[in-house]
């Protein structure tokens, strides 16, 4: 059997089921969105399909895992097969190839593209029986050869469905990279599917969106699919992964590289999409900000030898003190219920004794940013964070208030 219903149900909460195994080894590669069109290899190893159901809730999530990396599968994000045993998963900034060894049969890979079908956006380049797919699949340069075919299909996918296609507006310095946004997508990817098969995805963290009836589809040629179950919307994953990318590019004064991200949803899609609202980005930022490890691993935290401390609580402001030779700088960055307040060092003015810096409120709207800046005195106390509080120049005080995420703590 090339597929399996080996399941692990945690009581009340959701079940874990395996939907496919081929008990074959897989290679997954990245194809990066750059100008030098790098094929950067990602892992081999065991290749698994799971579904993930919470229980008393219309929440479900289907991820691929490769030697313990993992994606998503989304109906709003393209999945192309390529060859026999190979296929491309697209999604914004990212696309991965996935390869199957020749001694894998046919008949395994046909099962994995009838799961694919039915829980993903699925797209074929077998052009026929007489002629096939165009290349084959122990070609070495395949990937180069279908890169500029796959990305206008990938592309055209994504901006049906109102995601922004290529990298994302906050990928910019040293958020750059795409192996940072893999490997930031499969922690993201584990931390949802922990969350809901442990109850704290609660019904307020989502917004569920519903347009698959099939009198809205009417002539749009849209075919509704039967299931009462929501599909995880491919932006569930990518607002995760941009909100990251966002709190370390104004963390390190980059905020003036960041690019405008439109998106234009579309309506009828023929299903269930849910995805995290302000409320669930928040408190998976929380949850990650506990995780410090992991934090450190994602966040690209570079520790140079000026560093001193780095304290990380979401609940609070968060104190990074660097020294400097001379002075000692600080800047503070804190997540409110509806988005995030930094504070960080910016140029010295003129004057040695009057450094100013920047107070930039960033809203985590999902596809807007809006960032406001204000200028303030150099800080020269800091006080509890129970009560945050700084002397400024000229006498003048500084209060930094902010609401309290009691609803966001249950991750």
């Amino acid at each position: 059997m090339s597929s399996s219903n080996t399941s692990q149900t945690l009581p009340y909460f959701g079940s874990s089921t395996e939907l496919f195994n081929p008990n074959c080894s897989a290679t997954v590669i990245l194809i990066d969105y750059d100008e030098k069109r790098e094929i950067k290899f990602l892992r081999y190893g065991g290749f698994l399909v799971n579904m993930i159901i919470q229980s008393l809730g219309p929440v479900m999530m289907i991820t691929c895992t490769v030697d313990g990396l993992q994606w998503p599968i989304s109906k709003d994000a393209p999945i192309i097969r390529v060859g026999q045993r190979c296929f491309t998963f697209g999604m914004p900034g990212l696309l991965y190839g996935l390869r199957f060894p020749q001694h894998c049969e046919v008949e395994k890979i046909d099962t994995l593209e009838m799961v694919l079908m039915r829980f993903g956006h699925y797209d074929d380049l077998d052009v026929g029986k007489l002629t096939g797919y165009p290349w084959k699949d122990d070609d070495p340069n395949i990937w180069y050869k279908l890169l500029p075919m796959i990305k206008i299909i990938v592309h055209n996918t994504l901006s049906q469905f109102g995601h922004h296609p290529g990298k994302s507006p906050s990928a910019v310095g040293d958020q750059e990279s795409s192996k940072l946004k893999v490997d930031r997508t499969s922690a993201f990817t584990k931390m949802v599917g922990d969350a809901i098969l442990s109850g704290s995805l609660k019904p307020n963290h989502i917004d569920i969106q519903d347009m698959k009836p099939k009198q809205k589809c009417g002539d749009s040629g849209i075919s509704a699919t039967n299931s009462e179950q929501a599909f995880a919307s491919i932006s569930l994953f990518t607002n995760l992964v941009e909100a990251l990318e966002l709190f370390w590019v104004i963390a390190h004064g980059k905020s003036h590289l960041l690019k405008e991200k439109n998106t234009n949803l579309k309506e009828l899609v023929g299903f269930k999409m849910w995805r995290l609202n302000q409320l669930g980005i928040a408190a998976f930022m929380k949850k990650l900000s506990s995780q410090s490890n992991l934090l450190s691993q994602l966040a690209l935290i570079r520790r140079k030898s000026t560093e001193s401390t780095h304290s990380l609580n979401l609940h609070q402001l968060i104190f990074c003190n660097l020294g400097s030779k001379s002075a000692t700088i600080c800047y503070s960055i804190g997540f409110s219920i509806d988005g995030v307040v930094i504070l960080h060092p910016s140029p010295p003015t003129s004057s040695p004794r009057r450094r100013r810096s920047r107070f930039e409120f960033v809203r985590f709207c999902p596809g807007f940013v809006a960032i406001m800046d204000a200028k303030i005195a150099k800080r020269r106390r800091i006080q509890s964070p129970k009560n945050p509080s700084y002397d400024v120049g000229g006498g003048e005080r500084l209060v930094s208030s902010m609401p309290r995420m009691e609803e966001a703590n249950s991750l």
